[in-house]
């Protein structure tokens, strides 16, 4: 919906970077943010409920 790495995609994309580090013994930084302000939505509803939300906000 925003083009960029949905959460499945991050979730996957974070295992992958986890593993390596821990592979290669380096140290990795993680900095995660809320773009949509949908935090209690997300957090009240779920994260489905908030990508549905988003995708009829675009929509509409």
């Amino acid at each position: 919906m925003t083009k960029i790495y949905n959460r499945c995609s991050f979730m996957m994309l974070t295992e992958y970077i986890i593993n390596s580090a821990i592979r290669h013994k380096t140290a990795e930084t993680l900095i995660f943010f809320d773009l949509d302000k949908f935090k209690d939505i997300n957090d009240t509803y779920g994260h489905a409920e908030g990508d549905t939300l988003m995708f009829e906000a675009k929509h509409n």
